[in-house]
């Protein structure tokens, strides 16, 4: 994954994934209480 690539000198990619998933759980909470 080139996004993993281009972080991982500061990031693994397990952290950029359970950024994301953590980025998508706020996006669904807000639209789900708005």
């Amino acid at each position: 994954m080139v996004f993993c690539v281009c972080l991982s000198h500061w990031m693994t990619c397990k952290d950029v994934a359970n950024t994301i998933l953590v980025d998508l759980t706020h996006t669904l909470v807000y639209l789900a209480y708005p």
